[in-house]
C-alpha cells in the first residue's frame, strides 16, 4: 500500500511540476510544441534535483507510531531511574552478546577487536557540551577506540563538539537511535513510572500540516486547472497563471512528506 501510495506521490509531484512549468513557458514562448519540450526538460532536471535531496536526506527506517508511543514510556522510566541503576541495566543484557565489565561510572565492552566504553546520560536537558566534556575526561581512565553514549536527547552544539573528537571518538545515541538499540536486542526497563500525556495545543505547524496534507492535493490541482482553464477567457490571464501557480505549488508541497507533517500526524510527539 505504501509503494502504490509513493508511485501517485510520485506521477502527481512530477505533473504538477510539467504544467507549472508549462503554462509559463506556454505564457512567453511561441508554439505548442516547444512549450512541452522545455517543460519536459525543466521537469526531468527539478526531477533529478529532488532525487539526489531525497537520496542525500534518506535516513533509517522511521519507528512506528506504537514505537514512539513505547519509546515514550521507555525514555521517561530511563530519565527517573539513577544512573547507576541504568548502567546496571544496560551491562546486564550487553553481558550476554559482548564481555563486558560494570565499571560503576560506565560499561567497558569488547565488540570484536574494539573496546567501547559505554556511558549514559538521560535526563530532562538536553546533553550539552559540558556534559559530554565530563563524559570525555571520564573515558581518559580507561583505554577504549570509542565512546558510545546514550542519552533520551543532546544540543546541536554537542552533536557537533562530538563529531570532532578523535581517539577516543564519541558517538551519542538519541533518544531514537537508543530505542532502535534497546529493540534489536529485544530488551527494555521494566515501566514503573507512569505520567500524563501533555495536552496537545494547536501550533502553525500543526495547521501547517493540515493544510499540506495529502489529501488536499486535489483540491489544490482542481483550482489550478480551473485558473489556468479561465486564462484563456479572461483578459487578465498572467493573473490566472499567477494564481495558478500558487495553487500548483500548494498541491506539490502536499506531496511531500516534511517531517513536521509526520509530527502531526501522530497522536503524540515523542522522540
Amino acid at each position: 500500500m505504501n509503494t502504490i501510495s509513493s508511485w501517485i506521490d510520485f506521477i502527481l509531484s512530477r505533473a504538477v511540476i510539467f504544467v507549472l512549468a508549462f503554462i509559463w513557458i506556454r505564457y512567453y514562448a511561441d508554439g505548442l510544441w516547444v512549450a512541452v519540450f522545455a517543460a519536459s526538460a525543466v521537469t526531468a532536471l527539478v526531477s533529478l534535483i529532488l532525487s539526489l535531496l531525497s537520496r542525500r536526506k534518506k535516513k533509517k527506517k522511521d519507528l512506528s507510531a506504537k514505537d514512539i508511543k513505547h519509546a515514550e514510556s521507555v525514555m521517561t522510566q530511563l530519565i527517573f531511574m539513577e544512573n547507576t541503576r541504568v548502567l546496571s541495566f544496560f551491562a546486564a543484557f550487553l553481558k550476554k552478546h559482548y564481555n563486558c565489565m560494570s565499571t560503576g561510572e560506565c560499561v567497558l565492552a569488547e565488540t570484536g577487536a574494539e573496546a567501547t566504553l559505554i556511558f549514559t546520560a538521560f535526563k530532562h536537558a538536553p546533553l550539552s557540551p559540558d556534559d559530554l566534556a565530563r563524559v570525555y575526561i571520564a573515558a581518559q581512565k580507561y583505554s577504549a577506540d570509542k565512546i558510545l553514549i546514550f542519552t533520551n536527547g543532546c544540543a546541536p552544539a554537542t552533536t557537533e563538539a562530538a563529531r570532532r573528537l578523535q581517539k577516543p571518538r564519541a558517538i551519542l545515541q538519541n533518544a531514537a537511535d537508543t530505542y532502535k538499540f534497546l529493540k534489536a536486542y529485544e530488551t527494555f526497563p521494566e515501566i514503573t513510572v507512569q505520567v500524563e500525556p501533555p495536552k496537545r495545543r494547536k501550533k502553525f505547524k500543526f495547521l501547517l500540516a493540515a493544510a499540506l496534507s495529502r489529501k488536499n492535493a486535489k483540491s489544490y490541482l482542481f483550482g489550478a486547472l480551473f485558473m489556468v482553464a479561465g486564462s484563456f477567457f479572461i483578459p487578465y490571464n498572467l493573473y490566472y497563471l499567477m494564481s495558478a501557480s500558487v495553487f500548483l505549488s500548494l498541491a506539490l508541497l502536499c506531496c511531500i512528506n516534511f517531517k513536521f507533517k509526520t509530527e502531526s500526524a501522530e497522536t503524540e510527539k515523542v522522540i
